[in-house]
């Protein structure tokens, strides 16, 4: 159960994080996606 939880988990931040890049509002600027893709990388 914990191991499918951390799957959702790392999917919804990856997601999150493609969604940041590609949507590119002006509210996310490159250092918050620089941010995110760091925290991606944390998770694994």
């Amino acid at each position: 159960m914990r191991g499918r939880l951390e799957r959702i988990m790392i999917f919804l931040s990856l997601f999150d994080v493609f969604c940041n890049i590609f949507i590119m509002e002006e509210k996310h600027t490159e250092l918050e996606i620089e941010y995110n893709l760091s925290m991606a990388k944390n998770i694994y």
